[in-house]
């Protein structure tokens, strides 16, 4: 048995606009251990699916999620076009529903719904949380609550009872007395702030995940420290290298 797992960051990102039902679709054809993906709360708290708050980058035009609502944002294409053109045009924004329903339909070990900063502090954790809640009661699969933000993963904890993972700085000193008293049951890390830094790799009773994960030698390294969750934006290409 395989003591690995590969994490795909924003779905099969390499060859699908990132965060998108068709991205994900093709990580769970490609037979992904996990899928990641990040969340926004819109103006009128619906859950849509999206790494930034803004929408130049992935969709090409001018605002925000945060001043929009779902009425808004639902038509509105996600298709990335500095890296795709227009070859993913029809392909929508999606909401976190759409996400449900499409993960609903498989077997699947876990999902890793990142709640995103700009949106906890528009609306606070309480709005985040509530908005998050209305949804994913519906999932029938295993799934955790990761963010940056160490008090909103806590609060889902305490008042909801979720799995929770919290995600490290790559800017600032990792803190192992705030990691313990959290105790998440993931903790997730960059490759590069791991390999450039005197940071420590804290056993405990959470489970490390090190994303940017994306050339063999990587597992190679990160085997050596015990750490067998792999988040990466090379899906297809990880699971074929090391298949061989």
């Amino acid at each position: 048995m395989k003591k690995y797992r590969f994490i795909a960051h924003r779905g099969d990102r390499e060859f699908f606009p990132e965060n998108t039902l068709a991205g994900f679709a093709s990580a769970l054809k490609l037979g992904a251990d996990g899928i990641e993906f990040d969340v926004q709360i819109a103006a009128d708290g619906e859950a849509v699916i999206s790494h930034d708050d803004y929408l130049d980058r992935c969709c090409g035009i001018s605002g925000s999620i945060l001043d929009s609502t779902k009425a808004q944002l639902e038509r509105i294409s996600a298709h990335e076009p500095a890296r795709f053109g227009e070859q993913y045009s029809s392909v929508c924004l999606p909401m976190l529903i759409d996400a449900i329903n499409l993960f609903n339909q498989h077997e699947y070990p876990e999902i890793f719904v990142e709640i995103k900063e700009e949106s906890i502090v528009r609306h606070g954790w309480a709005r985040v949380l509530k908005s998050l809640s209305e949804v994913m009661c519906r999932a029938e699969f295993s799934w955790t609550l990761i963010s940056f933000d160490d008090e909103i993963i806590r609060q889902a904890r305490v008042r909801l009872g979720w799995k929770i993972g919290w995600v490290l700085s790559e800017d600032e000193a990792w803190d192992e007395s705030r990691l313990r008293a959290l105790g998440p049951d993931y903790v997730f890390a960059s490759l590069h702030a791991l390999e450039s830094s005197s940071h420590s790799v804290w056993s405990g009773s959470w489970r490390w995940v090190i994303y940017g994960v994306n050339h063999p030698d990587d597992v190679i390294y990160l085997e050596k420290l015990d750490v067998f969750d792999y988040e990466t934006d090379r899906l297809g290409f990880m699971l074929d290298a090391m298949r061989n």
